[in-house]
């Protein structure tokens, strides 16, 4: 038998798929909900869940080609009928109904989560407890940008690996090594926290090894970080104005110090 003939003989029946023709060639279809893939999504839906699991998904091509561009290979890739991508094919409906993205996706991806161990000296963002998902994202991918050598996430801190945490990095969560587990005294260079309106605060970041230290949105930082920090650091603010989105101010902090490659 030929390698064409192959290739245009429709494949056995699969419960939950269907097949269908394009060209020379039989594709396979997933329709079922009961589909593992299907069920494995469905379960990633549940923040209870997410916290148990060793994968996350990653969804738009976007995210997938980031991931691609830093080396990471994903355990599989769903993709909506007939969209053109590679991945396996599932019908429009059943894709929709477990995409966390109102408007739906035409691909999600499945990774395998990863934290590095060694922490890398140099300019690093610690969030101690920082709970807003897209608070958590964002500050990632300005990490990115903006030359840190990685980002340490502290007890209490939204899961960076949840859907709106790896949206809102668009893709840099692929990019950033993520470290876990590290108490802030453990972290190399000088600890500054992110904390305006303090009597001992200063406007100017010192240069060498530097660990940037933000809080919860409503809190802040608690008085132990405060006193394992070597200096505070504010941003002057108008008049009125009650505060900065953690974000925000941590994305100002980063500019500050000037870590971008050849802009020194």
């Amino acid at each position: 038998m030929t390698a064409d003939a192959t290739a245009s003989s429709p494949p056995s029946r699969q419960p939950g798929r269907r097949s269908h023709r394009e060209g020379a060639f039989f594709h396979m279809t997933i329709t079922s909900s009961d589909n593992p893939a299907i069920k494995e999504l469905k379960r990633l839906q549940s923040s209870h869940a997410r916290s148990r699991a060793d994968v996350f998904a990653a969804e738009g091509e976007d995210l997938i080609e980031m991931a691609a561009a830093n080396g990471w290979k994903p355990e599989r890739v769903l993709v909506r009928e007939g969209c053109g991508l590679d991945g396996e094919e599932v019908e429009a409906e059943l894709l929709d109904s477990v995409s966390s993205l109102g408007s739906g996706t035409r691909a999600i991806g499945i990774f395998t989560k990863a934290y590095v161990p060694e922490v890398t000296s140099g300019l690093l963002v610690h969030l101690a407890g920082l709970s807003d998902p897209g608070n958590v994202g964002t500050i990632i991918r300005s990490a990115h940008a903006l030359g840190a050598t990685g980002v340490s996430l502290g007890p209490e801190t939204a899961d960076p690996f949840g859907p709106k945490a790896v949206r809102a990095s668009m893709g840099s969560v692929f990019a950033v090594p993520l470290h876990t587990g590290v108490a802030v005294s453990e972290l190399p260079g000088r600890k500054v926290a992110l904390a305006g309106g303090e009597a001992t605060s200063v406007r100017v970041l010192p240069e060498g090894d530097l660990v940037l230290i933000v809080g919860s949105e409503r809190a802040g930082l608690d008085p132990k970080t405060l006193e394992l920090s070597d200096l505070i650091w504010s941003i002057p603010m108008a008049d009125g104005a009650e505060s900065l989105n953690a974000a925000v101010a941590v994305s100002i902090a980063l500019h500050a110090a000037n870590r971008i490659p050849g802009n020194a």
